[in-house]
Protein backbone atom coordinates (compact mmCIF):
# COMPACT_ATOMS: atom_id res chain seq x y z
CA UNK A 1 0.00 0.00 0.00
CA UNK A 2 1.26 3.56 -0.79
CA UNK A 3 -1.45 5.55 0.91
CA UNK A 4 -4.68 5.42 2.24
CA UNK A 5 -7.05 8.36 3.08
CA UNK A 6 -10.34 9.17 4.17
CA UNK A 7 -11.25 12.14 2.06
CA UNK A 8 -15.12 12.22 1.84
CA UNK A 9 -15.22 14.94 -0.77
CA UNK A 10 -12.65 13.45 -3.19
CA UNK A 11 -13.25 9.91 -2.65
CA UNK A 12 -17.23 10.87 -3.17
CA UNK A 13 -16.37 12.74 -7.17
CA UNK A 14 -14.09 9.64 -7.45
CA UNK A 15 -17.11 7.12 -6.66
CA UNK A 16 -19.12 8.91 -9.03
CA UNK A 17 -16.37 9.41 -12.12
CA UNK A 18 -15.59 6.08 -11.86
CA UNK A 19 -19.29 4.93 -12.65
CA UNK A 20 -19.58 7.21 -15.53
CA UNK A 21 -16.08 7.17 -16.96
CA UNK A 22 -15.89 7.35 -20.85
CA UNK A 23 -13.06 5.95 -23.22
CA UNK A 24 -11.97 9.42 -23.84
CA UNK A 25 -9.54 11.32 -21.90
CA UNK A 26 -10.94 14.84 -22.70
CA UNK A 27 -14.83 13.65 -22.08
CA UNK A 28 -13.26 12.03 -18.76
CA UNK A 29 -12.11 15.89 -18.11
CA UNK A 30 -15.59 17.32 -18.23
CA UNK A 31 -17.05 13.78 -16.33
CA UNK A 32 -14.63 14.47 -13.48
CA UNK A 33 -15.52 18.07 -13.26
CA UNK A 34 -19.25 17.72 -13.22
CA UNK A 35 -18.79 15.17 -10.63
CA UNK A 36 -16.66 17.57 -8.29
CA UNK A 37 -19.18 20.50 -9.24
CA UNK A 38 -22.10 18.64 -8.77
CA UNK A 39 -20.46 17.58 -4.36
CA UNK A 40 -18.82 21.07 -4.31
CA UNK A 41 -22.79 22.79 -4.57
CA UNK A 42 -23.87 20.08 -1.76
CA UNK A 43 -21.92 21.99 0.69
CA UNK A 44 -24.17 21.22 3.41
CA UNK A 45 -23.34 17.42 3.39
CA UNK A 46 -19.65 17.54 3.38
CA UNK A 47 -18.31 15.49 6.47
CA UNK A 48 -15.01 16.19 8.18
CA UNK A 49 -12.77 13.63 10.56
CA UNK A 50 -13.95 15.00 13.62
CA UNK A 51 -17.48 14.02 12.88
CA UNK A 52 -16.75 10.80 11.68
CA UNK A 53 -13.69 9.26 13.54
CA UNK A 54 -14.11 8.97 17.23
CA UNK A 55 -11.00 7.55 18.38
CA UNK A 56 -7.63 6.44 16.86
CA UNK A 57 -5.40 4.25 18.44
CA UNK A 58 -1.89 2.33 17.15
CA UNK A 59 -1.83 -1.08 16.95
CA UNK A 60 -4.68 -3.16 15.24
CA UNK A 61 -7.01 -3.43 18.48
CA UNK A 62 -8.64 -0.90 20.22
CA UNK A 63 -6.41 -0.05 23.35
CA UNK A 64 -6.63 3.19 25.82
CA UNK A 65 -3.21 2.56 26.36
CA UNK A 66 -2.05 3.20 22.50
CA UNK A 67 -5.19 6.18 22.01
CA UNK A 68 -3.26 8.85 20.14
CA UNK A 69 -6.26 10.97 18.27
CA UNK A 70 -10.00 11.82 20.46
CA UNK A 71 -12.33 13.38 18.84
CA UNK A 72 -14.69 12.93 22.00
CA UNK A 73 -14.02 16.14 24.08
CA UNK A 74 -12.72 13.47 26.79
CA UNK A 75 -10.26 15.65 29.32
CA UNK A 76 -6.40 14.90 29.39
CA UNK A 77 -6.92 12.84 25.72
CA UNK A 78 -4.86 14.28 22.61
CA UNK A 79 -7.87 16.06 21.00
CA UNK A 80 -8.10 16.37 17.44
CA UNK A 81 -7.10 20.64 16.13
CA UNK A 82 -9.55 21.57 14.19
CA UNK A 83 -11.77 19.49 11.81
CA UNK A 84 -10.26 18.26 8.67
CA UNK A 85 -11.55 17.21 5.51
CA UNK A 86 -8.38 13.92 5.70
CA UNK A 87 -7.50 11.86 7.70
CA UNK A 88 -4.21 10.07 5.69
CA UNK A 89 -1.74 7.44 6.17
CA UNK A 90 1.41 7.46 3.66
CA UNK A 91 4.54 5.31 3.99
CA UNK A 92 5.47 7.08 0.14
CA UNK A 93 7.68 10.69 0.45
CA UNK A 94 5.71 11.93 -1.98
CA UNK A 95 1.91 12.23 -3.34
CA UNK A 96 0.21 13.76 -6.06
CA UNK A 97 2.84 12.74 -9.08
CA UNK A 98 6.06 14.60 -6.17
CA UNK A 99 4.22 17.85 -6.31
CA UNK A 100 3.08 17.61 -2.40
CA UNK A 101 5.42 16.17 0.42
CA UNK A 102 2.87 15.99 3.69
CA UNK A 103 5.27 15.06 6.13
CA UNK A 104 7.49 17.94 7.47
CA UNK A 105 9.55 18.24 10.53
CA UNK A 106 8.35 21.94 10.18
CA UNK A 107 4.89 21.29 10.26
CA UNK A 108 2.25 21.43 13.10
CA UNK A 109 0.94 18.39 14.95
CA UNK A 110 -2.23 17.61 15.01
CA UNK A 111 -3.28 16.79 18.16
CA UNK A 112 -3.17 18.63 21.58
CA UNK A 113 -1.26 17.74 23.69
CA UNK A 114 1.43 16.62 21.40
CA UNK A 115 3.22 13.08 21.70
CA UNK A 116 6.40 12.61 23.46
CA UNK A 117 8.63 14.83 22.47
CA UNK A 118 11.09 13.03 19.65
CA UNK A 119 8.60 10.56 18.12
CA UNK A 120 7.38 12.57 15.28
CA UNK A 121 11.00 13.84 14.47
CA UNK A 122 11.73 11.23 12.00
CA UNK A 123 12.19 11.39 8.22
CA UNK A 124 9.69 9.46 6.21
CA UNK A 125 11.40 6.40 4.78
CA UNK A 126 9.38 3.97 2.42
CA UNK A 127 11.49 1.15 3.57
CA UNK A 128 11.37 1.19 7.26
CA UNK A 129 7.51 -0.12 7.81
CA UNK A 130 5.84 2.70 9.21
CA UNK A 131 3.08 4.41 8.11
CA UNK A 132 2.92 7.94 8.63
CA UNK A 133 -0.41 9.61 9.55
CA UNK A 134 -1.56 13.34 8.83
CA UNK A 135 -4.32 15.75 8.90
CA UNK A 136 -5.01 18.41 6.39
CA UNK A 137 -8.04 21.44 6.58
CA UNK A 138 -8.66 20.93 3.29
CA UNK A 139 -8.24 18.86 0.27
CA UNK A 140 -6.70 22.04 -1.70
CA UNK A 141 -3.83 22.08 0.83
CA UNK A 142 -2.57 18.84 -1.42
CA UNK A 143 -2.30 20.85 -4.57
CA UNK A 144 -1.38 24.07 -2.53
CA UNK A 145 1.46 22.23 -0.67
CA UNK A 146 4.32 23.21 -2.60
CA UNK A 147 3.74 27.22 -1.46
CA UNK A 148 2.55 26.44 2.30
CA UNK A 149 2.74 23.43 4.46
CA UNK A 150 -0.64 22.86 5.78
CA UNK A 151 -0.59 18.74 6.49
CA UNK A 152 -0.67 18.06 10.38
CA UNK A 153 1.32 15.54 11.97
CA UNK A 154 -0.48 12.96 14.07
CA UNK A 155 1.62 9.80 14.39
CA UNK A 156 4.47 7.39 12.87
CA UNK A 157 3.41 4.05 13.25
CA UNK A 158 3.58 0.94 11.65
CA UNK A 159 -0.22 -0.03 12.11
CA UNK A 160 -3.65 1.89 12.82
CA UNK A 161 -7.03 1.36 14.65
CA UNK A 162 -9.94 3.64 14.00
CA UNK A 163 -12.83 3.53 15.78
CA UNK A 164 -16.15 5.50 14.31
CA UNK A 165 -19.29 7.21 16.14
CA UNK A 166 -22.65 6.10 15.50
CA UNK A 167 -25.28 7.49 13.97
CA UNK A 168 -29.05 6.85 14.30
CA UNK A 169 -29.54 7.65 10.69
CA UNK A 170 -27.05 5.67 9.86
CA UNK A 171 -23.20 6.57 8.84
CA UNK A 172 -21.55 6.87 5.23
CA UNK A 173 -18.38 6.62 5.03
CA UNK A 174 -16.14 7.48 1.87
CA UNK A 175 -12.19 6.73 1.53
CA UNK A 176 -9.60 5.83 -0.69
CA UNK A 177 -6.95 3.24 -1.05
CA UNK A 178 -4.01 3.73 -3.21
CA UNK A 179 -6.14 4.89 -5.84
CA UNK A 180 -9.22 3.02 -5.67
CA UNK A 181 -12.24 4.22 -3.78
CA UNK A 182 -15.02 2.69 -1.80
CA UNK A 183 -18.17 3.42 0.24
CA UNK A 184 -18.78 1.76 4.04
CA UNK A 185 -22.08 1.76 5.45
CA UNK A 186 -22.13 1.87 9.34
CA UNK A 187 -18.69 0.48 9.97
CA UNK A 188 -17.74 -0.31 13.46
CA UNK A 189 -13.74 0.53 13.38
CA UNK A 190 -11.06 -0.10 10.40
CA UNK A 191 -7.53 -1.60 10.88
CA UNK A 192 -4.43 0.26 8.98
CA UNK A 193 -1.32 -1.89 8.69
CA UNK A 194 1.07 -2.59 5.97
CA UNK A 195 0.27 -5.73 3.57
CA UNK A 196 3.66 -5.88 2.12
CA UNK A 197 6.29 -4.32 0.73
CA UNK A 198 7.67 -3.94 -3.10
CA UNK A 199 11.28 -3.56 -4.20
CA UNK A 200 11.98 -0.65 -6.37
CA UNK A 201 14.45 1.24 -7.58
CA UNK A 202 15.52 4.97 -5.70
CA UNK A 203 17.88 7.41 -6.30
CA UNK A 204 20.06 8.00 -3.23
CA UNK A 205 20.23 11.22 -1.84
CA UNK A 206 23.75 12.00 -1.60
CA UNK A 207 23.75 11.17 -5.32
CA UNK A 208 21.00 13.79 -5.51
CA UNK A 209 22.88 16.62 -3.81
CA UNK A 210 26.19 16.11 -6.02
CA UNK A 211 24.17 16.35 -9.42
CA UNK A 212 22.14 19.46 -7.83
CA UNK A 213 25.65 21.18 -7.06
Amino acid sequence: MQKAFMAPFQSQVGMHFDKHRTKSQTCNLFVYGAAGFVQEMRCWGVQHVGNIVANLYTGTTKNPDNLILDSEGDAGEPQLIGNPESLMFLNISSYAGGKAHLWQSECDVGVDPPPPSGTLSEEQDPGDGKLEVVTLPLIANIALDNLVHQARRVCQGESYFLEYFKNDDGMNIYFEVDGEFYHAVNPDSTVVKLYKKLQVLQKNKLDVEESDS
